[in-house]
């Protein structure tokens, strides 16, 4: 498993199939999982974007779109890459 407190490291890391969890406070309990459908590798918003998947608000959707909000936890949360 690949931590970060980053969303530009998280984002750079992330490939096609993984899981991601985040733990939103830091206490070592991952609150919310997800996984990655795809990955970009050129720089937005100052982090590479990546489309997620997952059931909380029924989305797909790329980390830049609005209905998206895994970058807003950036340097205040952990991220969690899970590789199969």
């Amino acid at each position: 498993m690949y931590t970060t407190h980053s969303n530009y490291y998280f984002s750079a890391y992330l490939k096609a199939g993984d899981f991601i969890a985040l733990d939103m406070t830091k206490d070592g309990s991952w609150d919310h999982c997800a996984f990655i459908v795809s990955s970009d590798n050129y720089l937005t918003n100052g982090y590479y974007d990546y489309l997620v998947a997952q059931h909380t608000s029924d989305y797909l959707a790329w980390a830049t779109d609005d209905t998206n909000s895994w970058e807003t936890y950036d340097g205040n949360s952990t991220y969690a890459v899970i590789r199969p």
